[in-house]
């Protein structure tokens, strides 16, 4: 077996407990020690439209925060959530075009609903964690942010600036004795307090790495995420936020079935073949760029009502080319991997805004939690799809990088665009210390445009609903749908014991 060594320096914690094994007398003259104070930070929901804090929230909701994925040394949200229960990663489904960054949750796709700061990210890409206080699972249904899968939802929260001084960061180094190349990785987290009320925080993200057991694959990344709060400790706090990313990777689709013992297409004679082969080329690359832009203006009208906008705008580029296997894989009776061209070219860009009215109110008896919002969106993606051409066979005990590279040439090109609006309330009740019940409606309106077009002429959209036709470029085709609906959730949440809460929901 090879060894794989990894060096990383973090943040370590050491605590020496010593322990007397043998008696002591109590002395005449006792003294009392001063108090002393134990305090901690209690997890929650980022969200403002959260009611109840987590303990009493009748809903499993997983809070991972950024001291227990760096100390992982997660470096993306597929890292992160790899301890966590109820989770099941699409590693090898649609091979390099989702990669690891689609997952079910209880069994259901959820890669369409990932959240940032409460907004939906609706592009499959890798999320680095650089930039990440926290990361939240809530799983099973859930009606706060609107249309989903049953299985649940994931929201990532973005750092903000503190009214502390700061400077945190990570440096990785690792390397195995496959012909894989080093991996290294280098974070920083600065955050300074330049006023009484203000603070500015940097985070930064550089990565050169190869993939640990692969040969030729890659993993390059560069981030800068700058960010400033006025108002920290006043009634009205404004909060800026941007975030950049560039990421330039060599993808690997993986190895041939025939070589991999225990699989149907397992062949005996191909045993000896190095599972660290690589079999794409090494013109393959996968290039991402995001941009995100996050305003949040929260203003406290009295110590029970605060009233909070959020807008978040997000563009993302993802532009790749890669190889796939053929079917069957390897050419019965020789030693040939049959490999094709593949491309993915997809453009998202998505604005937001949330504005929410968090209210704390006693009335007959009752405490509530309330919050009220308003939610508009407008999400939009254009992609490209291409043809599959061969690239030549390659011997599977020493495949050449280095053959031919089919040109690829556009054979569909699509675009959706999504407009949301929704109303929403939801309020917790305490009706004794022992007893509440958490609840809420939401109802969401919503427009999808979809055109498509196949061809290898420029695009003429159609704006009229359900209308096909035949032009001179290509077949196209043009559909408009719109949607009125209503999400209610409803739990209770009992300390039926000390210390042991049951739900219902």
């Amino acid at each position: 077996m090879k060894a794989v060594h990894v060096f990383r320096l973090t943040p370590v914690a050491f605590a020496i407990i010593s322990m007397g094994a043998h008696a002591q007398t109590t002395p005449a003259n006792q003294t009392t020690l001063p108090a002393v104070q134990v305090s901690a930070d209690q997890e929650r929901q980022s969200s403002p439209k959260a009611t109840a804090p987590l303990v009493d929230t009748p809903q499993t909701v997983q809070v991972i925060t950024k001291e227990v994925f760096n100390e992982q040394g997660a470096r993306n949200l597929t890292e992160i959530l790899r301890n966590t229960t109820g989770i099941t990663f699409n590693g090898g489904e649609n091979g390099f075009a989702t990669s690891s960054a689609n997952f079910s949750l209880r069994g259901f796709d959820t890669s369409g609903s990932i959240f940032v700061d409460g907004f939906r990210d609706s592009n499959s890409y890798n999320r680095d964690a650089f930039n990440l206080e926290q990361v939240e699972v809530i799983k099973g249904p859930a009606a706060d942010n609107g249309r989903g899968t049953a299985g649940g939802y994931v929201n990532l929260e973005t750092k903000s600036p503190k009214m502390q001084n700061f400077a945190t960061g990570t440096a990785s180094f690792g390397w195995d004795n496959y012909q894989s190349d080093n991996r290294q990785r280098i974070t920083a987290d600065i955050n300074r307090v330049v006023g009484d009320t203000t603070a500015v925080r940097l985070n930064l993200l550089t990565e050169d790495s190869g993939v640990a057991g692969r040969q030729h694959a890659q993993a390059k990344s560069l981030g800068i995420a700058p960010s400033v709060a006025f108002g920290v400790g006043t009634p009205t706090t404004v909060t800026l936020s941007y975030q950049h990313v560039t990421q330039k990777d060599r993808p690997d689709f993986g190895v041939p079935g025939q070589i991999a013992r225990g699989m149907q297409a397992y062949n005996p004679a191909f045993s000896g073949v190095s599972r660290d082969n690589f079999y794409g080329l090494t013109t393959d690359y996968d290039d991402t760029k995001t941009d995100s832009f996050l305003a949040k203006v929260e203003h406290r009208i009295s110590s029970n009502v605060i009233l909070s906008n959020h807008t978040r705008w997000v563009r993302t580029d993802r532009d790749a080319r890669f190889m796939v296997f053929g079917n069957p894989a390897v050419t019965p009776g020789t030693e040939n991997v049959v490999t094709q061209r593949a491309g993915y070219q997809r453009k998202n860009h998505a604005i937001a805004n949330n504005t929410n009215v968090s209210v704390k109110l006693d009335q007959g008896g009752l405490k509530h939690n309330m919050a009220f919002g308003l939610e508009l969106s407008r999400e939009e993606a254009d992609a490209t799809g291409f043809g599959n051409p061969a690239s030549g066979p390659t011997n599977i005990f020493n495949p050449n990088p280095g053959r031919s590279n089919p040109i690829l040439a556009p054979t569909q090109v699509s675009n959706v665009k999504v407009d949301t609006a929704a109303l929403y309330g939801y309020d917790t009740i305490e009706i004794n210390p022992r007893w509440q019940v958490t609840g809420g409606l939401r109802a969401e309106h919503y427009k999808v445009r979809i055109g498509s077009s196949l061809g290898t002429s420029h695009w003429l959209r159609c704006h009229r609903n359900d209308i096909w036709r035949q032009g001179w470029c290509g077949f196209q085709a043009s559909i408009e749908r719109q949607h009125l609906c209503f999400l209610w959730s409803v739990g209770i949440a009992t300390w039926l014991l000390p210390r042991q809460l049951g739900y219902f929901s």
